[in-house]
């Protein structure tokens, strides 16, 4: 018996010195503090912020408002993703306290609360300023889930500047910790049914066209197939086609800082059919191609809607789709030039390879379509 009593009674210290160790760990009483906002002040204080400063891992950058924009201060200033910016203000100041977690540094990897400046750190620190420079918030976040309570919100785990308790709270505010992640990302935007045609200028003077005869056409053809060679990829012909449907870069940098007055890689001109043609060359820099871009107007592109480029004589065809009045376009080139004039944007590799398709990467010979009939019996 005398074991068994001693099991026992260890069993219970053992409990005891847990459950002691789990109630100093977790500090206050929950209950007083759930709901309780982290920055009281900070909703009343929002349109004050001017200064955003990010520490991550990769280090630290600043995002700085600059009239009614935000822009990156060591990305030359390049404009910052709005809308993130937005999220993140107002997700800091609608943070609200669920419960604390602890306050022991040894703990704090575990949620993700390390120093956000070491190496392998999962950890973002943001830190709120005024114009004066005033510290309005400055917190680390860590780890993050899904909400028990909202699921429109996130439980996250967070540090506050000045006191070693971590916290879970509850609210929604994005992550990212490096400059790329809060850069306006987007290049170029224009509709599927709107673009028209693509041709790309190789350095070696080849030339790959392909077009649409209508806005509501679902696929875009292939110009110029050699006699003995047919289309054989139709979806590699589209995304061509649909080059600038959705363009996002992966770097910007100073159009100054690459050579575009020398060896130019490729040369493509995207038109649509309401009279938008943008110009886009490129370089490369090692094995990442960069690119530069500038808009115009065509009148005639929008007055011959539906004429596939190089049939100028060609029926006007149906022109329903989201086509915009000739004002509007060119309203529309001279924000894109305003926004492109002196950068250039690195091209994400998928798009960089829809472009570097040649002739016969896109076609093949009519013997192999013989064979092929052949062989399947056809």
């Amino acid at each position: 018996m005398r074991p068994a009593r001693s099991v026992l009674i260890l069993a219970v210290v053992t409990l005891v010195a847990v459950g002691a160790v789990f109630f100093v760990d977790r500090g206050p009483d929950t209950a007083e503090h759930d709901g309780e906002a982290v920055f009281p002040a900070l909703l009343r204080q929002v349109n004050s912020v001017a200064r955003v400063r990010v520490t991550g891992n990769a280090g630290t950058f600043t995002l700085a408002r600059d009239g009614d924009t935000w822009v990156v201060e060591e990305k030359e200033r390049y404009a910052a993703d709005p809308d993130r910016v937005h999220k993140l203000l107002l997700g800091a100041a609608g943070m609200e306290r669920v419960e604390p977690k602890t306050s022991n540094p040894e703990r704090y990897p575990k949620l993700w609360l390390e120093d956000p400046s070491g190496k392998d750190a999962k950890s973002v620190r943001y830190v709120l300023q005024d114009t004066s420079g005033a510290e309005l918030a400055d917190w680390v976040l860590g780890d993050r889930r899904p909400s028990k309570s909202d699921a429109s919100r996130t439980e996250l785990y967070i540090r506050v500047a000045g006191d070693p308790m971590a916290w879970l709270v509850e609210g929604s505010v994005p992550g990212g910790n490096t400059i790329i992640d809060w850069l306006d990302r987007m290049v170029a935007r224009i509709e599927r049914e709107r673009l028209r045609g693509v041709e790309v200028v190789h350095a070696d003077g080849s030339v790959i066209v392909v077009g649409k005869s209508a806005p509501a056409d679902a696929d875009f053809v292939l110009r110029d197939i050699p006699a003995d060679r047919e289309a054989d990829s139709q979806y590699r012909i589209n995304d061509i086609g649909r080059f600038l449907e959705d363009l996002r870069f992966e770097d910007v940098a100073p159009s100054s800082s690459l050579n575009f007055a020398g060896s130019v890689d490729k040369r493509v001109k995207v038109t649509t059919f309401d009279g938008l043609r943008i110009h886009l060359d490129t370089v490369m820099r090692g094995d990442d191609a960069w690119a530069q871009l500038r808009a115009e107007v065509d009148e005639t592109l929008a007055d011959a809607v539906g004429a596939a480029e190089g049939e100028a004589d060609a029926e006007p065809k149906d022109t329903t789709g989201p086509l915009h009045p000739l004002d509007d376009v060119r309203a529309e080139a001279e924000r894109l030039n305003a926004r492109w004039k002196g950068w250039a944007y690195e091209l994400p590799s998928f798009k960089r390879d829809y472009i570097a398709k040649r002739m016969d990467e896109l076609t093949r010979t009519l013997e192999e379509t013989d064979e092929e009939k052949t062989g399947s019996g056809s």
